[in-house]
């Protein structure tokens, strides 16, 4: 059998017959890489390449060392200052390990407001032409690490600065390795998984689709094909395969599959957000399937398979605040229970879909 799957690493000629053993091999390089970049969070195997790297790329010339993390934040995988206590276990009112071992930092830094500063550019920017993230819910450090990472890079990029730009396209590789590394927490391949998806993780998914679209933004490896659709290269092409037939196994394109990740103990407002979220997703994700050029047909969604009604409720979706959201919340009062059945046809019977899709419309 022909060796198909090939490494992505730099310097490495690994090639395998099958996508899990790649995985496999890719971990590793991953756990290989263990000094990270405290400014932009590259990370590399070697703690001179690091300060070669800071030097060159931050203009730094003082040695780095290196940052042991606590152990609540090696736990959830999240980047440790090495504070005492850490900033991440302050945010989140829980003991820090390393209390008492090192200097307490100060509670806001230059990196955190770059960080709210390209979240905020994000809503302002970009989300009005893909609103499937809903903002008014938000919390920018309580969401999961590869979703807001992710707005993180197009804030940035939306800046249009060109240091906030090089930042940019630092942060998306990193993401593109951290999706790699954790491919087997998201993707599900095949139906006998299905059971291990629950609930499904929503934000990885969105957190995909943005980085897709960011490789399709900075037009840093896409390609415009002779239909003048871009062509993504293999690696995000098969990241995109990957989640449409995730996404279609899981069965999130059939309305009552995504009522059942409900239930009736469940607040209506957060049946609402949850119903609407993955509806508005669906539809992201089925307008940039259809706005590239598809490669062996692996990326196509078709329209029939949208078995899930309009998106409802725009005023109420297009809050900004979660004090607009509630105060939009007691307008509507009844219509939040929309969600129960399906009192409107299905998208893939609705003559709507174009609309649905259209960018200058109130909905994807």
């Amino acid at each position: 059998m022909p060796k198909q799957f090939q490494c992505r690493f730099p310097d490495c000629n690994a090639s395998y017959a099958r996508k899990e053993h790649l995985n496999r091999h890719a971990a590793q390089h991953m756990r290989q890489r263990s000094f990270a970049c405290p400014t932009c969070g590259n990370a590399f195997g070697r703690s001179d390449t690091l300060r070669r790297h800071i030097r060159q790329n931050h203009g730094i010339s003082d040695p780095v060392s290196r940052i042991r993390a606590c152990d609540s934040c090696r736990a959830l995988k999240a980047r440790c200052d090495g504070g005492s206590p850490c900033r991440e276990c302050s945010r989140r009112q829980i003991a820090c390990s390393l209390s008492g071992t090192s200097p307490t930092l100060a509670p806001t830094s230059s990196r955190e407001e770059k960080e709210k500063r390209a979240i905020a550019m994000y809503w302002s920017v970009f989300h009005p032409r893909w609103p499937f993230v809903h903002q008014a819910s938000f919390q920018n450090y309580e969401e999961g690490p590869l979703l807001v990472q992710s707005i993180v890079a197009i804030g940035l990029w939306a800046t249009g600065e060109q240091s906030a730009r090089s930042a940019a396209l630092q942060l998306h590789k990193v993401l593109g390795s951290a999706l790699l590394e954790q491919r087997d927490k998201w993707e599900c391949p095949h139906l006998d998984r299905v059971s291990e998806f629950s609930p499904w993780p929503i934000p990885t998914f969105q957190a995909i689709v943005l980085y897709i679209l960011f490789a399709l933004i900075s037009k840093g490896t896409a390609t415009i094909g002779f239909d003048l659709k871009p062509s993504l290269p293999d690696a995000e092409m098969d990241l995109l395969a990957s989640l449409v037939t995730t996404c279609r196994h899981l069965g999130m394109f059939h309305y009552p599959t995504i009522l059942a990740q409900y239930s009736n103990d469940h607040v209506k407002a957060y049946i609402w957000i949850g119903v609407e979220e993955i509806k508005r997703f669906n539809l992201a994700l089925f307008k940039l399937c259809r706005s590239i050029a598809p490669s062996e047909g692996r990326c196509r969604l078709a329209p029939t398979e949208l078995q899930f009604p309009l998106p409802t409720g725009e005023r109420l979706w297009s809050a900004v605040t979660s004090a607009d959201w509630h105060a939009e919340a007691a307008k509507e009062g009844s219509n939040l229970d929309k969600t129960r059945g399906p009192d409107e046809p299905w998208i893939s019977e609705s003559a709507e879909l174009v609309r649905c899709i259209d960018p200058e419309s109130g909905f994807v």
